[in-house]
């Protein structure tokens, strides 16, 4: 009664599968080696440890969504998708606003010099050195030698105290 061919159908997906899979994967595999590759050329030239993390962790994160955008568009038609994207962007702005509040905090501490890596910090009850600042966090080491991961936004929104640097 039905003319239904199970084989054809699940070899045409089996293979769409497989190539989103493998346009995924280079893509986080491409992410990492650019991501490496922005940090050793930003570091030949001499540029603040602190920027530096951070455009590599930035980098990181924007090539691996083009990634997932891209494997979309190769099997969906790029109307459908540059309209579900713009949804997703506006509800997981809703979701993840801690988040981006976050990554605009980072951008602001970048931009402005607030402190920079290997800067004596104290915020609350929190102080150390200053070893990573990164796209949503920052870490410090504290004098017993723990990590301290505070969110960017609490940087930006608190006062925060810096250690002057001794010549």
């Amino acid at each position: 009664m039905f003319n239904f061919d199970i084989s054809k159908m699940w070899d045409g997906y089996v293979l769409k599968i497989l190539i989103a899979l493998g346009i995924f994967l280079f893509g986080w595999f491409f992410s990492e080696v650019i991501g490496r590759i922005i940090r050793k050329a930003m570091r030949r030239v001499k540029i603040e440890k602190s920027v530096i993390s951070f455009t590599f962790s930035a980098s990181k994160i924007v090539l691996k969504i083009l990634s997932i955008f891209f494997m979309f568009i190769c099997f969906v038609d790029a109307k459908t998708v540059f309209t579900a994207a713009g949804t997703a962007v506006v509800a997981l702005s809703f979701i993840f606003k801690d988040s981006l509040s976050n990554m605009m905090s980072g951008i602001t501490i970048i931009s402005n010099k607030l402190f920079k890596v290997e800067d004596y910090i104290k915020i609350n009850e929190n102080s150390g050195y200053v070893s990573r600042i990164e796209l949503f966090f920052t870490t410090l080491v504290d004098d017993k030698g723990s990590r301290v991961i505070i969110p960017n936004s609490m940087l930006t929104s608190s006062i925060v105290s810096r250690k002057k640097e001794e010549n």
